[in-house]
């Protein structure tokens, strides 16, 4: 992460502003690692948690072949890929309560019912990204190259407020008004900075995400 301010900069002047900071970290970290090894420190790495693959096992061996079916049915909307994928999970959910009752399984969701919802998504994700790694497709049919439809208008709303605009990329959509404050809205600075007071606009975006 990169966090940076100027008034007006070139792109050159970034790129080597960059390159500078990161020439200053790489000798820090290497100071560090010289001491580590100077004092005779080693890291402890943290050994990976256990985790019963019981579940997953299970859901991937009854579950993958129809998930990767909805998952290649590019001309569906999401809300029609979620039912597919919802009414799978609840096929599988009444599939492990006939099991018996001293089943691994039936005995994991049982005591957990919130598992086969998170283990259930967790394969989705998998199989999906398996789908575009190695078909180069999206799960709304997009190539790797492709990006979601754009469109943007301001001056939507009435006068009422000093501007507005709405945004949308596939199935998300902003909504942003602004109305210019007075002295008296002027955000109060708490750090630092020489300002101690800083006039803003009054601004409200609105997300809905499908």
């Amino acid at each position: 992460m990169i966090e940076a301010g100027a008034n007006q900069l070139s792109e050159q002047d970034t790129i080597e502003a960059i390159d500078f900071g990161y020439e200053a970290v790489t000798e820090l970290i290497k100071s560090q690692e010289d001491l580590l090894k100077d004092l005779g420190i080693k890291q402890i790495k943290p050994s990976d948690p256990e985790e019963d693959k019981t579940l997953p096992s299970y859901l991937e061996k009854n579950c993958s072949k129809a998930i990767d079916l909805v998952l290649k049915k590019f001309d569906q909307t999401k809300e029609e890929r979620d039912l597919e994928l919802e009414k799978i999970k609840t096929e599988t959910q009444s599939k492990i309560d006939s099991l018996k009752d001293d089943n691994q399984v039936k005995v994991l969701t049982s005591e957990n019912e919130k598992l086969i919802h998170s283990d259930f998504k967790k394969l989705t994700k998998k199989l999906m990204r398996s789908q575009i790694i190695n078909d180069g497709k999206r799960v709304d049919g997009r190539d790797l190259d492709e990006v979601r439809k754009i469109s943007a208008s301001a001056g939507i709303l009435p006068k009422r407020v000093h501007g507005s605009a709405l945004f949308q990329r596939g199935l998300t959509q902003v909504l942003s008004t602004t109305t210019l404050g007075t002295p008296s809205d002027a955000q109060e600075m708490d750090d630092l900075n020489p300002s101690t007071e800083k006039l803003t606009s009054t601004t409200i975006i609105s997300l809905h995400i499908q």
